[in-house]
């Protein structure tokens, strides 16, 4: 499930109540970059992250939290060592071509990113937003433009769902298409990056509070994704999708349900936004 994080050389929102990664710089200079140096917001409610991690571990095993840690700590160290290839692997395409944005402006800038306590154990996780979504694909450039979509939010027992339902498409598309899943994650240890200018003066990171935040999406990267199965997937359950109270009454019949529709031996994690810094990072153009 984590094989993109194992595999490589070193051994996936737009709630107001998370900071943006905007930093004013001296000399009338700003910099916008893919990471707050000063941390994010606390959130997530107790019973919420409960039924979260609650459904998570229905589909997976407790393991994938361990790979959500590794990920942010890897993370962390790729942009202290500017590790432009961890960030292609890992990350949505667009929110790739920002962080390269970003270190060619702190090269600009004559910015660096250094690294404190990496290593530091224990890594605090809070799952704070679980998302199922359906009718859109994980690569923003390749979906429709937002009112080419009909958008429907459905929430089943405190879980979130949200269908697109293109207007106007190539009936191959469907297939296509699989349904995913979109987890956000809040960070807390004591590793922190600074950022320092050429005469080795920190500029930003030392009032961090050393908590962020990483989406991550769920993505099939099969080359024969079978997007009419899931479509049959869906259609058995179409009353529960469209408003079935007590859907997910017990936990096997949730179980049941996310095992169909997400799990897959072909699923790895890819990383959409860091620290809110593209608001979610939208599936639309």
């Amino acid at each position: 499930m984590f094989n993109t994080l194992k595999h490589i050389k070193r051994q996936a929102w737009s709630s107001q109540q998370y900071c943006f990664s905007s930093l004013k710089l001296g000399n009338g200079k700003s910099l916008s970059f893919p990471f707050n140096f000063s941390g994010v917001s606390k959130t997530g409610d107790a019973k919420q992250v409960q039924l979260f991690e609650t459904a998570l571990e229905q589909i997976y095993d407790a393991n994938v939290k361990d790979g959500f840690k590794y990920a942010y700590t890897a993370t962390l160290e790729a942009f202290a060592q500017k590790d432009t290839e961890f960030f292609e692997d890992i990350c949505e395409p667009r929110l790739y071509e920002e962080i390269t944005e970003g270190f060619e402006e702190l090269d600009r800038l004559g910015l660096k990113i250094e690294g404190e306590n990496l290593d530091s154990q224990p890594v605090k996780l809070t799952l704070d937003s679980f998302r199922m979504i359906y009718g859109v694909k994980h690569v923003r450039s390749q979906n429709f433009r937002e009112n080419d979509y009909i958008k429907r939010n459905m929430n089943f027992n405190g879980l979130d769902m949200e269908v697109y339902q293109a207007k106007s498409i190539d009936p191959s598309y469907l297939l296509k298409l699989y349904p995913f899943l979109q987890i956000g994650c809040t960070f807390q240890s004591d590793a922190n990056l600074i950022l320092r200018d050429k005469n080795g003066d920190i500029v930003a990171g030392e009032d961090s509070n050393n908590r962020h935040r990483i989406i991550f999406e769920s993505v099939n990267e099969s080359e024969n994704a079978d997007g009419i199965n899931h479509i049959q997937n869906l259609a058995q359950s179409m009353s529960g999708l469209f408003g079935t109270v007590g859907m997910f009454a017990n936990k096997d019949a949730m179980k049941g349900f996310m095992g169909r529709l997400f799990s897959t031996k072909d699923l790895t994690w890819k990383i959409v936004d860091i620290d809110n810094h593209l608001k979610g990072n939208p599936f639309s153009n």
